[in-house]
């Protein structure tokens, strides 16, 4: 059974009860969420057994920068240490390296990574070291958090609770007991707590006086409403406080599904009295996350509260951003970064072998264009294999070192922004330069079309929701919409809702507009995507015969207005070519045309209709495999170590082609010239996978067998590794 916190409903209890509702809540609990949050849960004997440090510390100090190379911006948190549970520290604080951040004008956001706040604290599981590109320092502790945003458990000090992505805790000290009891040791005191130690009395006081001086929320308006778009909440009620001093209000964070809250900034606020309160719904807030469905809670200047009976309802969430050491929050708009009306998707090498990926990556941006008209492209293959801030927009597979333990997939938003003077005005303006998107290379992926399995996770669904992010969609706390904050295996959403359509409705008419500074063109509208299909095409096929041809056959079902069809071939799906051209006869009928020249491996053939008034529109594709390319094994690079990666280092990664017509179970084991089995490994092929890769960075250089077997075929070969 899982258990879920509830939200603090309003205490009108006399004192002896709610001393006795804070005894209550500090029962040791701890509870497993029930949906992934667009990542695998990582249990905590694993981040125990994977942290090179684990510490409860707080966030004393921020400060964002670039890489060495300009690539990428980090952000380091000071972190204050009170106690270190695994590890050895003599130092007093660390300094913890998170991915994403602004410099000036200049913003990247990780959709998965962690965000910390100045003044927050929490558990850290660590590993030590900086991220590649990042110096090292002779004064002080770096250390990155392990498993992205599991790497953390956030603590609550005004009611003494924790949480982290898949767990929440009744209090602090169940957290100390449950990683303690696991570890077999205590933990080592660094420097008092006094914050936390004086939560649990400052928390009975405050619900004593609440008891009889709580402010009350009577109701607000409007009942649904959207984050990020500037949209006002009136909250109305007794007792909120003639002005607001340090009160304010909170939402349930939609990056979480509610579990914790988060603060609009003060700028957010529009007006505060007694009776009522006015209030932007923030997208991006002052404690980190995105205001979500759920009740909205008020806390007065005098630490009193009160949460709504009713449920606000956010249907979607504009993503926004926030200038360095600004506390006002703006809408990115998309540009014309191509100089074609938006932006050009490349494939990286990792993902080029994967045909079935580029397929079900082709679906969901063509969802996206065909819906919103938003202006991305496909464009053809780089060599580039990394995030860099380079104007590129880069796919590719990433090991969990790199997209975080248990992610699935993560987009990486890169910004600019300006400032446009006029008198006493300032009007500051950001826009989306590029987006890149690594996935997870480890998880079970289904590539479709076909539906997942109990055991894989829908990969059309998961690139689905991260272009939404690349559209500017923040998360949101509705089950059933693209931009829900959670995706599990089996789970499949591959059609866009109503909510997520209006807000990138939204983004895309603010993107519309001349930007009034930074001299960058608006992004157009995207009218010719693949979703301009014939509907006069009844069926289509192609299939290779006998003779080594192939066959193309398609059916009309009407021939009104049509001038002749132009059959287009293409080894990649993205770059066409025309192979042929057949008339139309006036009259739905049969058609078969013959390529009697066909491409090596996996193509792809389609439709150019061509219409009287000398429109055309488009057949959908379908994929063929040459069978003189069927179950031939193929190893690359070999030797291993002479190719480098794009960023100049080696390249250990040995890739394993095998093209098979349907699904089919591929073993390969390495061995060393001593015998010894250093790699052990199943995969399953199917018609639309023939790449498997083998990390070999931990082998040492030398000569090795490698042998593997599919079905009744099989064979050995030798792989060489070179320093």
């Amino acid at each position: 059974m899982t258990t879920i916190l509830p939200t603090p409903d309003r205490l009108r209890s006399r004192s002896a009860a709610v001393l006795m509702a804070l005894l209550l809540s500090v029962i040791s609990f701890a509870a497993h969420a029930s949906e992934d949050l667009h990542m695998a849960p990582i249990s905590l004997e694993d981040r125990i057994k994977a942290a090179d440090y684990i510490v409860e510390g707080e966030v004393v100090a921020q400060r964002s920068f670039w890489d060495t190379r300009q690539e990428f911006i980090y952000t380091a948190h000071t972190v204050r240490l009170f106690k270190v549970f695994k590890g050895e520290l003599k130092e007093r604080q660390v300094e913890v390296i998170t991915e994403g951040g602004t410099v000036g004008l200049a913003m990247h956001t990780v959709s998965s990574a962690l965000q910390l706040q100045k003044g927050q604290q929490g558990m850290f599981f660590l590993s030590k070291g900086a991220p590649i590109g990042i110096a090292g320092s002779a004064t002080s502790i770096i250390a990155q958090p392990y498993a992205s945003r599991q790497g953390f458990v956030r603590y609550d000090l005004e009611r003494g609770t924790a949480t982290d992505p898949f767990n929440q805790y009744r209090s602090v000290q169940e957290v100390y007991k449950t990683v303690t009891s696991r570890m077999g040791r205590q933990y080592q005191t660094v420097n008092a707590n006094d914050k936390l130690e004086s939560g649990l009395k400052a928390q009975l006081q405050q619900q004593s006086t609440q008891a009889t001086q709580a402010p009350s929320i009577t109701g607000f308006s409007p009942a649904r409403t959207s984050a990020g778009t500037g949209a006002i909440l009136t909250i109305t009620g007794t007792g909120f406080g003639s002005t607001r001093g340090n009160g304010f209000v909170e939402f349930p964070n939609a990056d979480d599904g509610g579990t914790t809250l988060v603060r609009p900034y003060p700028s957010d606020y529009v007006s505060w009295t007694n009776n009522q309160i006015r209030v932007v719904v923030p997208s991006y807030t002052q404690t980190g996350g995105t205001a979500g469905t759920g009740r909205i809670k008020v806390t007065a200047n005098d630490g009193t509260s009160d949460t709504s009976d009713g449920t606000l309802m956010i249907e979607f969430a504009y993503s926004n951003v926030v200038a360095e050491g600004g506390n006002t929050p703006f809408q990115p708009a998309l540009i014309d970064a191509n100089r074609n009306g938006g932006y050009t998707i490349q494939f990286a090498p990792s993902l080029q072998g994967r045909a079935a990926a580029q397929e079900g990556f082709r679906r969901a941006v063509n969802n996206w264009v065909c819906t919103t008209n938003v202006n991305w492209t496909i464009g053809a293959n780089t060599t580039v294999e990394n995030a860099a801030d380079d104007g590129r927009n880069v796919i590719r597979f990433a090991a969990p070192s790199v997209t975080g333990q248990g992610v699935l997939a993560r987009t990486i938003s890169k910004y600019r922004g300006c400032v446009a003077i006029s008198g006493t005005r300032r009007d500051t303006t950001f826009w989306l330069t590029e987006f890149d998107m690594e996935i997870n290379s480890t998880m079970p992926w289904q590539y479709g079309p076909g539906g997942p399995s109990a055991t894989q996770y829908d990969f059309e669904t998961v690139i689905l929701h991260e272009l939404g992010h690349a559209h500017q969609l923040g998360h949101v706390i509705m089950p059933n919409t693209l931009m829900h904050y959670n995706i599990g295996r089996q789970k499949q959403i591959r059609d866009l809702t109503a909510p997520d359509i209006a807000g990138a409705n939204l983004v895309i008419n603010r993107s519309l507009n001349p930007l009034p500074c930074g001299g960058q063109s608006p992004m157009k509208k995207k009218l010719d995507g693949d979703c301009n299909l014939a509907a006069e095409i009844f069926t289509f096929d192609a299939s290779f015969t006998n003779a080594g041809a192939v066959n193309v056959i398609w059916t009309t079902s009407t021939e009104q207005g049509i001038a002749r069809f132009v059959v287009q071939r293409s080894q990649d799906g993205q770059q066409w070519e025309d192979v042929g051209e057949v008339p139309a006869t006036g009259q739905a009928k049969d058609y078969t045309f013959t390529d009697r020249d066909p491409l090596p491996r996996r193509s792809y053939y389609r439709l150019r209709v061509i219409y009287t008034d000398n429109s055309e529109a488009f057949s959908g594709r379908v994929q063929v495999l040459n069978p003189s390319d069927l179950r031939v094994f193929k190893v690359y690079p070999n030797p291993i170590g002479l190719t480098a990666n794009a960023n100049g280092t080696p390249s250990e990664t040995l890739q394993i082609e095998y093209l098979v017509r349907s699904t089919s179970d591929l073993t390969i084991q390495l061995y060393d010239l001593q015998g010894r089995l250093v790699r052990d490994l199943k995969t399953t092929l199917t018609d639309g996978t023939d790449l498997v890769e083998i990390n070999v960075s931990d082998l040492p250089a030398g000569t090795y067998v490698l042998r593997w077997s599919e079905g009744s075929n099989n064979g050995v070969t030798k792989v060489v590794k070179v320093q």
